[in-house]
């Protein structure tokens, strides 16, 4: 990463997800967020979740999503736009979930400039990465659907507020 870094030191760094498993790391995943500490110290800018970020259900990725937001270190953006917490008042709704979402910052897309260019980096959740995850406590909307709508919120935020088009990312 560091020599690609210096070759091109605007390039955007990303991980599409399951960064939560696979490794000795995953024993702390729920109480130190090691996976995401690591990426923020590499430089990773943006990742999304995968099926396995579930895997300690939805309470265990609160708490990583916690750890992570109140560890004071660097930590990437999550993005996600199609796979996210029931709203109160819907069936499933778990505050401590929806809390963590937002007192990580996770939203459904995230601009990035570099070099002058900007990046609209957004993450879709699979239809097989759902059916992988039966114990997530996720709404799950269509992914097709949710990146038209996604693309097209980023490109005109990007407008508006930048005057330019994204490259746009998907995850």
């Amino acid at each position: 990463i560091n020599q690609q870094k210096d070759k091109y030191p605007d390039a955007v760094l990303v991980d599409g997800g399951d960064f939560a498993m696979g490794s000795l790391f995953q024993t702390a995943y729920t109480t130190h967020a090691l996976e995401l500490r690591m990426m923020g110290a590499m430089g990773y800018d943006a990742t999304t979740f995968g099926n396995h970020e579930y895997d300690y259900l939805p309470e265990g990725l609160a708490s990583m999503l916690n750890t992570a937001a109140g560890c004071g270190e660097r930590v990437p953006y999550i993005v996600e736009a199609n796979y996210l917490p029931p709203k109160e008042g819907e069936e499933g709704y778990n505050a401590e979930v929806s809390e963590a979402f937002e007192n990580y910052g996770v939203k459904d897309y995230v601009i990035i400039e570099r070099g002058g260019v900007y990046f609209a980096i957004f993450g879709i959740f699979g239809f097989d990465a759902d059916d992988c995850a039966p114990n997530s406590g996720m709404n799950f909307f269509d992914p097709s659907e949710t990146a038209q709508k996604t693309v097209d919120a980023a490109k005109a935020e990007c407008l508006e507020k930048y005057g330019a088009e994204p490259v746009v990312v998907c995850l």
